[in-house]
């Protein structure tokens, strides 16, 4: 192993200690399967590793480009990768696909850039497109698409206010998504007793089911349509104030100087931190096999 390879094993080894030392400790049996489980792939690494991907975000990966004190400060989901997306119904009862609502997938949820959303996604959309044996030609228009989506979403949103925040729904998706939402529907038994709603066995998107560049760009452009919704919706006309201000309207405005600048600069992070998630999960593996994470 070359220094510079030890010295990022010997961080990997540091962040994830210091994020899961604990629950090692408590269970060290429980988390020998959890990382065995991350070491499948670098996708399985990189959504179980959610912590590394932040230190770097302060390390060798920080970047204030788009960045101030409000685009700063924005609601994000903070663990948003590609497989936190899938249907639920919603208070009015209808089934819709947007960025998944469980507690278990919005416990990193916090205030911060929205940056570090659309970073995350395009990395993981990345190392999928890897392992599909997309080009990185291909993988880049991906990023792009989504990254354009996203921005066309947020404007309308700016232009029309909280009331042009929209759904995917049967009623309005095609594609895929049309596809995850039907399956969903098939698999929701809906129980109605003593006035509550009980939902079982709705649909994640697959994407196993979803390799070609052709379906792959549709579903991307409606993830960029739900993420821009998700971070419009906790502003000042929620109903909390932690967050005072339209974060849309502050997105668009510190992102429609420089669209094309924008664009470029996820696509170029998606293949850059793709190439080192990649590395980090056979650095992660050779560690885990050799004994050298501490606790397990």
């Amino acid at each position: 192993m070359s220094s510079s390879g030890g010295q990022r094993a010997t961080h990997i080894v540091d962040v994830l200690s210091a994020e899961f030392g604990a629950s090692m400790a408590i269970d060290p049996a429980a988390f020998r399967r959890r990382l065995r489980k991350m070491a499948a792939s670098p996708f399985a690494f990189y959504r179980g590793s959610a912590a590394l991907f932040y230190a770097d975000q302060l390390g060798d990966f920080a970047d204030d480009r788009f960045l101030d004190e409000r685009t700063g400060r924005v609601w994000i989901h903070g663990d948003l990768h590609a497989e936190n997306f899938g249907t639920y119904m919603n208070a009015s009862g209808q089934l819709v696909f947007n960025v998944n609502v469980n507690v278990n997938d919005f416990d990193e949820a916090y205030v911060g850039p929205f940056t570090w959303d659309l970073r995350r996604l395009p990395a993981s959309v990345a190392l999928l497109g890897y392992g599909k044996a997309l080009s990185d030609t291909a993988i880049g228009e991906l990023v792009a698409g989504f990254a354009r989506s996203y921005l066309t979403e947020l404007r309308a949103i700016a232009a029309g206010g909280d009331d042009a925040i929209g759904s995917i729904t049967l009623d309005n998706a095609d594609g895929v998504l049309r596809r995850v939402l039907q399956q969903a529907r098939l698999n929701t038994r809906v129980d109605l007793l003593a006035a509550q709603t009980t939902i079982d066995n709705a649909a994640d998107l697959d994407w196993s089911d979803v390799n070609e560049p052709e379906e792959l760009t549709g579903v991307l452009v409606d993830l960029g349509r739900a993420v821009a919704r998700m971070h419009s919706v906790a502003d000042d006309e929620s109903s909390h104030d932690l967050v005072d201000y339209s974060t849309e309207e502050a997105i668009v405005a510190a992102v429609d100087g420089d669209e094309p600048g924008f664009v470029n600069h996820l696509v170029d992070f998606a293949h850059a931190y793709g190439v080192r998630a990649r590395q980090d999960h056979q650095l992660f593996v050779d560690l885990f096999r050799n004994g050298r994470l501490p606790g397990i």
